[in-house]
């Protein structure tokens, strides 16, 4: 395993998925020639996706990177991260003259996603495949058990038409299938 505290592991650019109350970091190499701390200052900024498409959400993220020797790095530790929340997020990096903010130049861009912290955190940790397996088995047991004329019974018959031999898929493919999502 990587010893992600030591800047010499550190990649270029962001996780593509970062669990949520780690330690974040990475760093640009380079810079420093063209773009000193003296003169400039490296913005790292990430915006939460919205539920429309095209969107962003409220949720923001903004570090400033610190210059070390020939690279700017960016970190947070995991008080700062555990707040961060959960979902993908566009991720820029920026150079800006810190003589002349309207002096703004990207640098990067891309996207990461932000995962559940597993030791606190209240979201169910099931993928949609293993829910809706679970569900559908839920259908199946209280359909052999239940009352056949019950509404929630009555949907037992949609997945058994779903899943006949003459339909292509039988149960364990059906659940195989789900399962692979």
């Amino acid at each position: 395993m990587t010893n992600v505290f030591d800047s010499s592991n550190w990649p270029s650019f962001p996780p593509e998925e970062f669990v949520a109350g780690d330690y974040f970091a990475f760093k640009k190499s380079g810079l420093s020639g063209s773009f000193p701390l003296s003169s400039y200052s490296v913005k790292f900024y990430a915006s939460q996706f919205g539920r429309g498409a095209g969107t962003t959400s409220a949720n923001q993220i903004s570090q400033d990177a610190v210059e070390s020797g020939s690279e700017y790095q960016i970190t947070a530790g995991a008080t700062a991260t555990n707040s961060w929340v959960v979902g993908k997020y566009a991720w820029s990096l920026f150079v800006i003259d810190s003589c002349d903010a309207q002096k703004r130049q990207i640098l990067d861009n891309g996207v990461f996603e932000i995962k559940p912290n597993w030791a606190y955190s209240t979201v169910d940790p099931r993928s949609d495949a293993r829910k809706n397996l679970e569900l559908i088995e839920d259908i199946l047991y209280n359909r052999i058990l239940g009352d056949p004329l019950k509404e929630e019974n009555l949907q037992f018959d949609v997945v058994v038409a779903l899943t006949s031999p003459d339909k292509g898929l039988v149960p364990e493919e059906f659940t195989e299938e789900i399962l692979k999502g």
